[in-house]
């Protein structure tokens, strides 16, 4: 999943041992997945294997110098060295592999992120990631359905181990039921809950331990207008379809509330209160969902998404808000 990116790291690494050598690598052996794996789990290195004519390379302060080595010989470079930052963030988007989240990961890597695209699909989700392979620094894909505990616990450890770190969550995944709203039943209301509000729990609960160990991270909870009480009780026109949202509305409005929960109890919690979480609304968005029929892009509706997954450290937690500002509970 990573083709283009290694593409470019060996041609940068060959151009490093020509220099450090004045020897060009005949052969380079590469393994994507531990490539991947390597660039976050050993302080942000990459390690190659040349077949080279003598000694070990080691990348220190931007230069390549060689060293007394063990049989075998290896060339180690840093990714500062290679991409200019360290340790590029991870990001896990829950239903990643289009609309939203799709277009969320597109963003996000072009702003230096790995993705990790999460989907009940893992061929839809590998799909995904090699669209956005190419624009940052990686992506990858975990089957994830946010319904499952199973699967989302062996997300959690594909991530843990594959990648070691998790800086990140967008919990996006989400379903409607379309139906006459005086026709909806509990049976078809689970579902929507199960997707919409436990699934984000879940996926939360279990990503919390690599998200803790962060440095900075964050949480984007991707809710709805529809879920405000304030503007629902004062008649807003939210666009689309009102017949839709008898199951919809109510799990966005817990999704928020949810939401604010988590920020009180991660402030009240010494270890966990450098976590930001907050509660964003797209605004109606063309996406499957709808059939399409939103008045933004989602191109416009991710942007709000993706400002909130990369807020400063003085960021707000805790708030619900759209494109223009802050939404009314």
């Amino acid at each position: 999943m990573l083709t283009e990116t290694t593409t470019r790291l060996v041609a940068r690494f060959t151009d490093a041992v020509s220099r450090a050598t004045d020897t060009a690598p005949t052969e380079v052996v590469i393994s994507l997945r531990e490539v991947s794996a390597r660039l976050v789990m050993e302080g942000g290195q990459v390690l190659l294997v040349p077949a080279l004519p003598a000694g070990r390379l080691s990348s220190r302060d931007g230069g390549v110098r060689r060293q007394p080595g063990q049989r075998g010989h290896h060339v180690v470079m840093a990714f500062r060295d290679l991409f200019g930052v360290d340790r590029p963030p991870v990001v896990l988007i829950t239903g990643g592999n289009k609309g939203l989240g799709l277009e969320t990961g597109r963003q996000l890597a072009q702003r230096g992120l790995v993705i990790v695209v999460g989907s009940r699909d893992l061929d839809r989700g590998r799909d995904a990631a090699a669209s956005l392979d190419g624009l940052g620094p990686g992506a990858t894909a975990v089957q994830l359905d946010v319904t499952d505990p199973a699967s989302v616990a062996s997300a959690g450890d594909a991530v843990r181990d594959q990648l070691g770190r998790l800086d990140v969550l967008i919990n996006n995944a989400g379903i409607i039921v379309e139906a006459r709203p005086t026709e909806v039943t509990a049976e078809q209301m689970r579902p929507v809950f199960e997707t919409n509000v436990f699934g984000p729990a879940t996926v939360t609960t279990a990503m919390l331990p690599l998200l803790a160990a962060s440095p900075h991270p964050r949480i984007v909870n991707v809710t709805s207008t529809t879920g405000s009480l304030t503007l629902t009780a004062n008649g807003a026109d939210f666009g689309g379809t009102p017949e839709t949202r008898m199951a919809y509305a109510p799990s966005k409005a817990a999704l928020t509330m949810l939401t604010l929960q988590y920020a009180r109890a991660f402030a009240a919690a010494e270890d966990l209160r450098h976590i930001k979480v907050n509660a964003v609304t797209p605004g109606y968005t063309a996406t499957d969902l709808n059939h399409g029929a939103g008045r933004r892009t989602v191109e416009q509706g991710a942007q709000v998404i993706v400002a909130m997954a990369t807020i400063d450290d003085d960021g707000p937690s805790g708030s619900f808000v759209n494109h223009a500002g802050t939404v009314p509970w």
